[in-house]
């Protein structure tokens, strides 16, 4: 008999949004100053955010916990600066994952004199015993293996603090079923761009879906050139 998994669904409309001159952030999650029930981080998932940063401009964060960040760019080359280590570049297509300490700072900056970048930026919580070293994410030719969730990043303790992060790219009614590698783990599921139903549930671009209890999820694209994210790793007991 089918077992309907236990799922909470976060809209991309309702997502709360920060904005600056040249800045704009939507909190999938709570923001810093705006609290809803509904909207609570996932455990070690602790912030997910989409943000267009403006020609020229840079956007200076302060972690406030050690945590794993991970950036990945949805459009344009970002610049990224840990504390006072040499500056890194990432593009469209790629990703970056490096830990940062409690209260440490980095700084994001879109180095074009004339176009804007879109990027994600996502926290998992490290906790002591965890490394500090992040291994090199995968490069991952989307165009080439189209209807497959590829890994491209993972840390793991040894002590069940592991979590993993994978990305497709599907055509339409392009199909998979992700298998989720750590027992006990959460799984979400982000709508980067298109439109895919999961675990019968129908979600639009940016649209996320958290998922408990789920050994292996059913994923359909219902368009074409849709981009899908997973990240597993562990979630807060209180499910929806």
């Amino acid at each position: 008999m089918f077992k309907p998994s236990i799922a909470k669904i976060y809209l991309s409309g309702q997502r709360d949004v920060e904005s600056s001159p040249g800045f704009r952030c939507h909190h999938l999650f709570n923001g810093d100053t705006r609290f809803h029930a509904y909207k609570t981080a996932l455990g070690d998932l602790c912030r997910f955010d989409d943000i267009l940063l403006a020609a020229g401009k840079s956007w200076p964060r302060d972690a406030g916990t050690s945590a794993y960040v991970v950036l990945i760019p949805l459009s344009g080359s970002i610049e990224y600066v840990i504390g006072n280590s040499a500056p890194g570049v990432i593009s469209a297509g790629q990703l970056q994952v490096f830990s940062i300490h409690e209260n440490e700072t980095y700084r994001v900056s879109n180095l074009s004199p004339d176009k804007g970048v879109n990027y994600l930026e996502l926290f998992l919580v490290k906790k002591p015993e965890m490394p500090d070293m992040v291994p090199a994410p995968a490069d991952a030719d989307l165009n080439k293996f189209m209807n497959v969730l590829l890994q491209v990043a993972a840390v793991g303790s040894g002590s069940g603090d592991q979590w993993r992060l994978s990305i497709g790219k599907f055509s339409g009614r392009g199909e998979t079923t992700y298998q989720r590698k750590y027992p006990g783990k959460g799984l979400f599921m982000f709508v980067i761009d298109g439109l895919f139903e999961v675990e019968g549930r129908l979600l639009h671009a940016r649209d996320g879906l958290a998922l408990w209890d789920t050994a292996e999820a059913g994923v359909e694209a219902r368009s074409n050139e849709a981009l899908l994210l997973v990240v597993e790793s562990n979630f807060s007991a209180a499910v929806p």
